[in-house]
C-alpha cells in the first residue's frame, strides 16, 4: 500500500493528553508556547531560533499539516485533555516504510516538564507506529548531554543502541554526541504499558 493511503488517527486520546496533527490556525498558540520557553528549548532544538513571530509558526503548522496528509512527516501537537491547551509536540519522523523504522521526536514547554507528559506521548506514538504502521523498530535520538530527554526512553524500556560521537552540532555550533535508543515490535509488545497505548490507538478515528 502507498503511504498516502495509510489510515491514521485524527487524534490520539490518552489518560491526560490529546495528540493531534497541526493545522491551519495553530500558529499563534504554537508561537506563544515556544516563545515563553525559548531559552529552555533552543539549547537542543535548532528550529526554535527560526520561529521569531506568529507568521513563522503559522507557516510551520500549515506545512506540517500538509506533510501529515502526504505521509512525509507525522508531527503531532501535544495538548492537555479538558482544556486542549498546547504544551509541546511529538510525532514520527525520518521514517523508512520499506524497513518499517520510525523515529519518535518530542519537545515540551518548561512549565509542563517533569510531570510525565512526554512519557505518555511517546507511549501513544510508539503504539501508533507499531499498530497502524506495522513498525519493526522505533527509535529515539537525543543529545548526549540532555539527561532529562534520555530518561524517557530508558523509563519506557528502550535499549540504548549507540552513541554517535561528534555527529552533529548544537544550535550554537558546538559539536555534540547523540544517543540512539531503540524498541523493536517484539519489545514493545512486552512492555506493561503497551496494552493501554494500543487501546488508545484502536479507539481513535481514522482520517482516511
Amino acid at each position: 500500500m502507498s503511504p498516502l493511503l495509510l489510515p491514521l488517527p485524527t487524534a490520539l486520546v490518552g489518560e491526560r493528553l490529546i495528540l493531534r496533527p497541526l493545522r491551519r490556525g495553530d500558529g499563534a498558540e504554537l508561537f506563544a508556547v515556544v516563545d515563553r520557553s525559548r531559552d529552555h528549548l533552543r539549547r537542543f532544538l535548532p528550529w526554535v531560533d527560526k520561529t521569531q513571530g506568529v507568521d513563522d509558526c503559522e507557516a510551520t503548522a500549515r506545512r506540517l499539516g500538509a506533510r501529515w496528509i502526504l505521509r512525509e512527516d507525522l508531527a503531532l501537537s501535544m495538548r492537555l485533555r479538558g482544556s486542549d491547551r498546547l504544551i509541546g509536540g511529538t510525532g514520527l519522523h525520518r521514517f523508512d516504510f520499506e524497513v518499517r523504522s520510525f523515529e519518535v521526536g518530542y519537545w515540551i514547554e518548561k512549565p509542563s516538564e517533569g510531570q510525565g507528559y512526554v512519557q505518555e506521548a511517546v507511549r501513544l506514538v510508539a503504539a501508533l507506529a507499531v499498530r497502524r504502521l506495522e513498525a519493526r523498530h522505533v527509535r529515539i535520538h537525543c543529545d548526549a548531554t540532555n539527561d532529562r530527554s534520555a530518561r524517557v526512553p530508558r523509563a519506557l524500556g528502550f535499549t540504548e543502541e549507540a552513541r554517535l560521537r561528534c555527529n552533529t552540532t548544537t544550535p550554537t555550533g558546538e559539536v555534540r554526541d547523540t544517543l540512539v535508543f531503540g524498541l523493536t515490535a517484539e519489545e514493545f509488545a512486552a512492555q506493561l504499558w503497551s496494552g493501554a497505548a494500543i487501546a488508545a490507538v484502536d479507539a481513535a478515528d481514522r482520517d482516511g
